[in-house]
């Protein structure tokens, strides 16, 4: 039962994803090997990242999970040349209530599309990382917002705060939080207001509420650097979610994992800005040992 309402809420992060299958599978990460505890999680906690590879797009990404959090499913990157959403990993801490899902969506630019509008000024935001872009941010958050405030079952959706952005690396990040009420069976408009049923015996059923932290960027993935005219520009999104009546008091006792998953996540198309970022934290003899651990193959990393 607890998978298939963790299914649900994947299926709910995003109205860009149509499809979410119900079981997660778990990937096997050995603990072999150690480090001195101190600033070690990046190198023998499970880091999921996606190497680049020679075949497809000049990008790698990565976050890092808290060391009580497990990935559920991995999924690969579609072949080149496939235009279609993909939930990367999903993982979570089941007794806390926290997830986390990573979504690759294919931006459309093509007029007949309704949403291609907002669609370029999502691009043009993230393309200039320097300065102040041309477009707010505000402006930018509302288009991908626009698609989960419609998803499917949304009886409540609430953004909370106000938009941040950041440049690491010449790209920029954009991080967003906001709650939402979700019915996971029907809903139905009444005198008394909304209420949620199950579909076989019209019985009322609570509403997922959840409060979420998101951080996207948007990148062609270095296709047009490499001579691709007309490339595709991809979301990549982090969802990060926890129980909102848990989570109102500044994120309560999991504001520490989702400031550590949100601040790690990192796209680049060099490998040793990766690297630079997983072992910022280690002292040198921490570095001398992950170099050995690396050398030999122990480092529990589970990549996508």
């Amino acid at each position: 039962m607890a998978d298939h309402r963790r299914g649900r809420l994947a299926l709910c992060a995003l109205a860009l994803l149509c499809v979410w299958p119900h079981t997660f599978l778990a990937p096997g990460t050995s603990n072999e090997g150690g480090l001195p505890r101190r600033g070690a999680l990046f190198a023998t906690s499970a880091l999921l990242a996606a190497p680049t590879e020679p075949a497809r797009a000049e990008v790698g990404w990565q976050i890092k999970l808290p060391k009580t959090w497990r990935a559920f499913e991995q999924n690969e990157m579609p072949p080149p040349g496939v235009k279609k959403s993909t939930a990367l990993v999903v993982a979570g801490n089941p007794e806390q209530g926290g997830e986390l899902v990573v979504l690759r969506v294919p931006l459309s630019t093509d007029p007949n599309d309704p949403n291609s509008k907002g669609t370029k000024d999502l691009i043009n935001y993230f393309s200039q990382y320097e300065g102040k872009p041309s477009v707010p941010i505000k402006k930018a958050v509302d288009v991908v917002a626009s698609s989960q405030k419609t998803g499917r079952g949304m009886v409540k959706f609430s953004e909370l705060g106000s938009p941040s952005d950041k440049v690491f690396r010449k790209r920029r990040y954009v991080t967003y939080d906001y709650e939402a009420s979700i019915c996971p069976g029907v809903v139905t408009q009444g005198v008394g207001g909304t209420s949620c049923t199950e579909p076989q015996d019209s019985s009322e059923i609570p509403l997922f509420e959840r409060r979420h932290r998101i951080v996207i960027t948007v990148t062609d993935e270095g296709a047009a650097k490499a001579g691709e005219k007309d490339p595709t520009n991809w979301l990549w999104l982090l969802d990060i979610s926890g129980p909102a009546a848990e989570s109102r008091n500044d994120w309560g006792q999991l504001k520490e994992a989702v400031t550590e998953v949100a601040d790690s996540f990192l796209l680049s198309s060099d490998e040793k800005v990766l690297e630079d970022a997983r072992t910022s934290e280690l002292t040198p003899e921490q570095m001398d040992e992950f170099k050995k651990l690396q050398a030999e193959g122990k480092l529990p990393e589970v990549r996508a």
